[in-house]
């Protein structure tokens, strides 16, 4: 309702330049419009030259967000970095390794029959070096995770649709759990798999050697550098 009174206002004041337009009316009406410009036309140029500095002042921080969102972009997509070079499908990585897991009461944890071997699986981003989002974490509600780390985690950035939504799909899950300083002499393996028609379950072909973090890197680079 505003805009649309100053589209009259001003719409008013343009008719008051207009001296065809002027003529055609009667006298009264002319008096009128005259008197609507002497009254208003300094309030409604101001706030025209506000309106203005308000526009121009969203232009600068819009752009500076569009700068400062595209700067995110290349460094979650690697850009002019080694890791662009990386397919997607060998970056985000299924990986696995054998952890320990207690199975005896309270007191036993010094008895070494009490602890049993567990294959832990895990989505990382080889490249950047951030889990999706720990190990074993599926383990825990459907009892084998290599399926559901794929679904949830390395399917949606494998898959999509463009750069945005690759984006967006990494800044979501391969951007929090990041490798500590105490994790980097980790050793872990990469899983060779492939998955049913759906894309929903996982079958493992095979399981790689167990490397670091900065081992699996540098077989990428070898890869896929030169």
């Amino acid at each position: 309702m505003g805009d649309n009174k100053y589209s009259i206002e001003s719409l008013i004041l343009e008719v008051a330049k207009n001296e065809i337009a002027m003529n055609a009316l009667s006298e009264d009406v002319r008096e009128s419009i005259l008197s609507f410009k002497k009254n208003n036309e300094i309030k409604i140029a101001e706030r025209l030259k506000n309106e203005e500095k308000i526009r121009k002042e969203y232009e600068k921080e819009e752009k500076k967000r569009l700068k400062e969102l595209q700067k995110k972009m290349d460094e979650l997509l690697c850009k002019g970095e080694w890791g662009e070079k990386v397919p997607l499908n060998r970056r985000f990585a299924l990986c696995h390794r054998i952890s320990k897991e207690f199975k005896g009461w309270s007191g036993q944890e010094k008895d070494p029959t009490k602890w049993v071997k567990i294959d832990e699986y895990c989505a990382i981003d080889l490249v950047r070096g951030y889990k999706g989002p720990y190990w074993g974490y599926y383990r825990y509600f459907t009892g084998y995770g290599a399926s559901a780390f794929y679904e949830n985690r390395i399917k949606p950035v494998i898959e999509a649709h463009d750069e945005t939504d690759l984006y967006k799909a990494i800044e979501l899950e391969f951007n929090f759990f990041k490798f500590h300083e105490d994790e980097y002499d980790d050793k872990f393996s990469i899983v060779k798999y492939h998955t049913d028609l759906n894309g929903t379950k996982v079958f493992i072909d095979s399981i790689g050697s167990q490397k670091t973090l900065k081992e699996h890197q540098e077989d990428l680079k070898k890869e896929f550098c030169g």
